[in-house]
Formats: structure tokens, C-alpha cells, sequence
């Protein structure tokens, strides 16, 4: 028994002595995740950039359509030829920084027969920190322009 307390304390002395956490310099990581999220999308497209920066058991919110759950089922319904990128206009993390949201403006391009056609709008992502890096658990997106009739 006495060993059992003498665990319990040395890992609640263990506990006490990590240290409070740096929220701002856990907010910056969460921008530069998030900056980094959109490097790839523009560099490698976004199913690749998805694949990369989501969590197995994610789920998407697009802006036109149904709830997609899963990591595989939103990195399919990304597929196709259309540009993607974003911009990361502020973040917040949680107390113990292992979850946090950033919030920016994304412009979808497309080129068609007919021309470049471009979508803005806003999103809101969900972050957890999983295994010391920041993985997206939800993605929410809105459009900002009319859609076309």
C-alpha cells in the first residue's frame, strides 16, 4: 500500500511540475499549422492537403451539400480539378492547448469551357492536438458570394 502512495504522489508531483502552457505560442503552432494546410493544398491540391492534415475520424461541413464523416470519404468527395486556398485570419486554443480553431477566407477557382470561375467564402476549422501535432476534427465552410441560378 505504501508503494501504491508513493506512486500516486510521485506522479502527481510529476503532473505539478510540467509547467503551465503557453498559449500563445500554442495559438502561433495552430496558425502555422493551418498556414501550412493551405501551402499544400496550392502546391499539391486539396485532397492531398486533406489527407495530410485531418483526423481519421473527421467530418466536413461544405457549404453546399451534406455532412461528409471520415477521412477517406472527405478526401474522395475533394476529388477533381479546382484550385483551393486560404487565408488564416485568427485562432484561439483551449486552456491545456490540445484543442483550438482557426477561422479564415477561402476562393476556390475553377477553370471551365467557358472561363475562370471563382467562389469565396468563409470556414472555421476544428484542431486537436494528436501525438504533439495539430490535426483538423472539423471543417466548416461558407459561401460569401451569390450562387449562381
Amino acid at each position: 500500500m505504501a508503494r501504491i502512495c508513493l506512486l500516486i504522489l510521485i506522479a502527481g508531483m510529476a503532473v505539478a511540475c510540467a509547467g503551465p502552457v503557453n498559449l500563445q505560442a500554442e495559438r502561433k503552432s495552430l496558425l502555422a499549422a493551418d498556414v501550412h494546410f493551405d501551402e499544400i493544398s496550392g502546391e499539391f491540391g486539396p485532397a492531398d492537403a486533406f489527407s495530410k492534415y485531418l483526423v481519421d475520424d473527421a467530418l466536413r461541413l461544405p457549404r453546399n451539400g451534406p455532412a461528409v464523416s471520415g477521412l477517406q470519404n472527405i478526401v474522395e468527395s475533394l476529388a477533381g480539378e479546382y484550385f483551393l486556398r486560404w487565408i488564416p485570419q485568427d485562432a484561439a486554443v483551449s486552456g491545456n492547448a490540445d484543442m483550438g480553431y482557426t477561422w479564415g477566407r477561402w476562393l476556390l477557382t475553377i477553370n471551365t469551357d467557358s472561363g475562370v470561375m471563382e467562389r469565396r467564402g468563409k470556414y472555421l476549422n476544428v484542431w486537436v492536438k494528436r501525438n504533439g501535432e495539430w490535426k483538423v476534427l472539423v471543417d466548416i465552410g461558407n459561401q460569401a458570394d451569390p450562387l449562381p441560378e
